[in-house]
């Protein structure tokens, strides 16, 4: 009875926040300028949550240094499916939209030139790959917390 009331409580939930994640591509005020970026919306998870999750990710890709301002700067990336052996400086911006939304801004400096739809197909589909993958976990993962939140209250 209890695991039948669990799994109605989960359904409920993703049901009724069921969003899709969704990657898109546009120009965003980013890593001082206006520069071309990936944008995906994340549910459930706060902003402290998602820069905690996003700077553990980039530090996974070898990066030098990760600093947490404004935006989550990280400097000399290493992601050979994107550029090769040489480094990459990404910048991503998270902001709040509403109580079960945050939004991730994501540009990747190849130095000296954003990464583009335009520039190279093939890299700039792995690099939304990277940030459609981060947003679908750290989604789940919130949900996952917020389902094991409700079993406490259950027991």
């Amino acid at each position: 009875m209890k695991y039948i009331i669990t799994l109605s409580l989960f359904l409920i939930t993703f049901t009724s926040f069921a969003q899709k994640i969704k990657v898109s591509e546009s120009d965003e005020r980013i890593a001082g300028g206006k520069n071309p970026a990936l944008v995906v919306s994340i549910f459930e998870a706060d902003v402290e949550k998602v820069r905690s999750e996003w700077k553990s990710l980039m530090k996974d890709y070898k990066s030098k240094k990760v600093s947490m301002d404004d935006e989550v700067k990280a400097d000399n990336c290493v992601i050979t499916t994107i550029n090769d052996n040489n480094s990459i400086d990404i910048s991503a911006k998270i902001e709040k939209v509403s109580d079960t939304e945050t939004k991730l801004t994501v540009a990747f400096n190849l130095g000296g030139a954003f990464l583009s739809s335009s520039m190279n197909k093939d890299k700039f589909n792995e690099a939304k790959r990277i940030v459609n993958e981060f947003a679908i976990k750290t989604t789940k993962d919130a949900i996952a917390g917020q389902l094991k939140a409700a079993e406490k209250v259950l027991d």
